[in-house]
C-alpha cells in the first residue's frame, strides 16, 4: 500500500467513526510521505497530508488523547495560522484538560474568523471564573498550612501534595508555597525531627515540587542546600534514604528534562505503531 491507499483506508474508517482504525491508517501515512519530503513543504502543498493531521487529531479528541490532538493541531497550525478545524479542535482539547484560558484564545481566534461559538466562549468563561476560585481557595489553604505550625501534620502535608498533583492548579500552588517561605519551614520542620510520617510526607512533598521544573528544582537547592539533601539519602532508617533518593531522581529529571525527553519518545513510538485491520 502506499501513501494514498493509507489515507483512504483512514478516512473510511474516520467516516465510520472508527477512530483507532482511522488514526493508524493516518499515522501510517504520515510515516510514509515525511520519510521522503520535508514535512512543512508537504503541508503546504498535498491537501491529503494536510487532512491526514486535521484528522489524526480529531481522532485524538475522540479517543480522549488530548495532548496528542494538541500535537498534531499545532503541526497544522504551524502552517496555516488561521485553519478553523485546527483551532476549533485544539481548543476543545485543550478544554478538556482544563487549560479554560488556552482553549478561550483559540475560540476568540476563530470568533475574529467569523465563527459563531457564543454559547461555547460563554461555558469557557464560567470554567475560567471557577477555576480561578478554586485556585484562590488553595492558595489560602496553603498559606494557612505553612503559617500555622499547629497544622502542619501529616494530614495537612498530604494535603499540598493533593494540591501538587492536580494539573490544572499545580504550578500556581507550588509556585504559592515557595512564596510563602515554605521550602524554609518544611526544610526546618524535617531538622527538628518529627515523627516519621510527619518526615516522609515532607519528602514527598519535595519531590513532587522537584518535579517538572528546572527553575523550582534551582529555587528548591538554592535554599536547602545539598548538605540537608546529604543528610537524608544518608539517614539510617531505609523509608527516609529511599524518599531522599526520589528528590534526588526528581532533580534530576527536571534539570535535564528528562521526563519530557521520555513522553515524547513513548509519543513517537506510539505514533510509529501501526496495525493492518
Amino acid at each position: 500500500m502506499n501513501a494514498e491507499d493509507f489515507i483512504d483506508r483512514g478516512d473510511e474508517y474516520f467516516n465510520a467513526k472508527k477512530y483507532n482504525n482511522a488514526l493508524n491508517y493516518y499515522t501510517q501515512a504520515i510515516n510514509t510521505l515525511s520519510d521522503a519530503t520535508d514535512l512543512d513543504e508537504l503541508l503546504q502543498t498535498n491537501d491529503s497530508f494536510l487532512r491526514c493531521f486535521k484528522n489524526r487529531s480529531k481522532c485524538s479528541l475522540e479517543l480522549k488523547e488530548y495532548l496528542e490532538c494538541i500535537d498534531d493541531a499545532d503541526t497544522v497550525l504551524s502552517v496555516y495560522a488561521d485553519d478553523k478545524e485546527a483551532l476549533y479542535t485544539r481548543s476543545q482539547a485543550r478544554k478538556e484538560l482544563k487549560q479554560y484560558e488556552k482553549a478561550l484564545e483559540d475560540a476568540n481566534q476563530l470568533v475574529n474568523l467569523s465563527f459563531n461559538l457564543k454559547e461555547y466562549i460563554s461555558d469557557l468563561n464560567n470554567l475560567i471564573s471557577k477555576k480561578a476560585k478554586e485556585l484562590d481557595s488553595r492558595k489560602i489553604e496553603i498559606k494557612t498550612i505553612i503559617g500555622s505550625k499547629t497544622s502542619l501534620n501529616a494530614k495537612s502535608l498530604n494535603r499540598l501534595i493533593e494540591f501538587f498533583k492536580e494539573t490544572e492548579y499545580e504550578d500556581d500552588c507550588k509556585n504559592e508555597l515557595i512564596s510563602s517561605d515554605g521550602l524554609k519551614v518544611l526544610s526546618g520542620l524535617i531538622k527538628n525531627k518529627p515523627s516519621q510520617d510527619i518526615k516522609l510526607s515532607v519528602m514527598r512533598l519535595f519531590t513532587e515540587l522537584c518535579k517538572n521544573s528546572a527553575q523550582r528544582t534551582t529555587t528548591f537547592y538554592n535554599q536547602v542546600q545539598g548538605e540537608f539533601i546529604a543528610d537524608l539519602i544518608a539517614d539510617s532508617n531505609k523509608e527516609t534514604s529511599n524518599e531522599a533518593y526520589e528528590i534526588i531522581k526528581a532533580m534530576i529529571f527536571a534539570l535535564t528534562d528528562l521526563e519530557n525527553k521520555r513522553k515524547n519518545c513513548k509519543k513517537t513510538q506510539k505514533k510509529s505503531f501501526w496495525f493492518c485491520c
